[in-house]
C-alpha cells in the first residue's frame, strides 16, 4: 500500500551547505510555496559587513568576540529549539493556500515533527568543512578583512562545523542517517535537488523504510 504523499519537503543543514539555493529551486519546480527558517526568527547572524571593513550591528560583534564556538553552537541550538511552535505555525499557515511547503533552514532539526498529523519528508545536506571554509572566505572576502574581522568569521566557521557534527550524531541517534545527503561542495543546485526528489518519489513507494513524519 502506498503512504500519504508528503506535503512537506524539509531541507536542513548548517549554514552555507546550500539549503536556500536547493529550497528555492525545488519549489519553484513543484510550484508550492517557500518557508525559509532565517526569516521566521532572529539571531546574530553573519558577522562580516557588506563591505570589508564595514563592521555588522554591535551587537552581532558582541555576540562573536564573547563567546567561544562551542558557546556559539549552544546559542543557537537553544534558539532553533526556541523556535518550533513558530516553524510549524509558518507551515501550516502555507499549506491553506498552497498544495505543498518547502521549508528550508539550519532551525530544522533531526528527529523533531515539523506538523503532527502532516506527512513530510526530509533531507539534511551534509557539506565537506573545507568546501564550507572556502565558501565562507568567498562570500565574507575574508582576504581583504582587517584581523578583527577574521576572527569572527573564523569563529562563525567553527561554530558552522560544530553545529553540523552535532547534526550528524542526532541524525545517527534518531536512526536518521540515510537523510543526509553528503556534498563535496561542487555539486550544482540542480544536482542535489535532483537527488532529493529522486528520494522523495521513491519515498512514496511502497515497502520504503523512511520516516515520515519526522524532520
Amino acid at each position: 500500500m502506498t503512504r500519504p504523499r508528503p506535503r512537506v519537503l524539509a531541507v536542513g543543514g548548517t549554514s552555507h551547505a546550500g539549503k536556500t539555493s536547493v529550497g528555492r529551486y525545488l519549489a519553484t519546480s513543484l510550484t508550492w510555496a517557500h518557508v525559509p527558517t532565517d526569516r521566521l526568527a532572529k539571531h546574530p547572524g553573519r558577522p562580516w559587513g557588506a563591505l570589508p571593513g564595514v563592521d555588522p550591528p554591535a551587537h552581532v560583534v558582541s555576540h562573536y568576540e564573547s563567546h567561544t564556538p562551542s558557546d556559539l553552537t549552544d546559542l543557537l541550538l537553544t534558539h532553533f529549539a526556541s523556535m518550533r511552535d513558530v516553524v510549524t505555525d509558518a507551515v501550516l499557515t502555507s499549506l491553506r493556500s498552497s498544495p505543498g511547503v518547502v521549508i528550508e533552514g539550519s532551525a530544522l532539526w533531526a528527529g523533531v515533527n515539523i506538523a503532527p498529523g502532516i506527512p513530510a519528508f526530509s533531507r539534511w545536506l551534509i557539506i565537506d568543512p573545507d568546501q564550507l571554509w572556502q565558501r565562507l572566505q568567498a562570500e565574507s572576502q575574508y582576504s581583504k578583512q582587517p584581523s578583527p574581522a577574521q576572527v569572527r568569521i573564523e569563529a562563525f566557521r567553527d561554530r558552522s562545523i560544530a553545529y553540523q557534527e552535532r547534526l550528524v550524531n542526532a541524525l545517527h541517534a534518531s536512526g536518521l542517517e540515510h537523510s543526509a545527503i553528503c556534498l563535496t561542495g561542487i555539486e550544482s543546485t540542480r544536482d542535489i535537488a535532483d537527488l532529493f526528489i529522486s528520494d522523495f518519489t521513491r519515498r512514496t513507494s511502497p515497502d520504503d523504510g523512511d520516516t515520515v513524519d519526522q524532520w
